[in-house]
């Protein structure tokens, strides 16, 4: 996993503990010229959100986030999962009708 350049990154606050989102906590999961998927821990609460940040045409940015109880380190074991199917999906859909 790569870490943060040595640019300083603006990351608002925490949603959970409103406490300032510090670059220390960043993490760069993946990354192509179109995208950076990152997570960020709160040094504060230790809460972790996972954002995308996706560059557009016309030079637009545009970012979205989720909470997630997610750590850096399940990061590479996440990354290293095979992607779901369709038929993963059915099956998931098909398990909870039956439940």
């Amino acid at each position: 996993m790569k870490r943060k350049s040595a640019h300083t990154v603006f990351l608002g606050v925490c949603p959970v503990c409103r406490k300032k989102l510090r670059d220390e906590g960043l993490a760069i999961i993946d990354k192509n010229d179109a995208y950076a998927l990152c997570c960020v821990t709160c040094v504060s609460c230790l809460s972790s959100l996972m954002f995308t940040v996706s560059s557009l045409e016309g030079g637009m940015v545009t970012t979205v986030g989720v909470l997630t109880d997610i750590q850096e380190k399940d990061l590479e074991m996440v990354k290293r999962k095979a992607a779901l199917t369709h038929d993963d999906v059915l099956d998931i859909h098909a398990f909870l009708e039956n439940k």
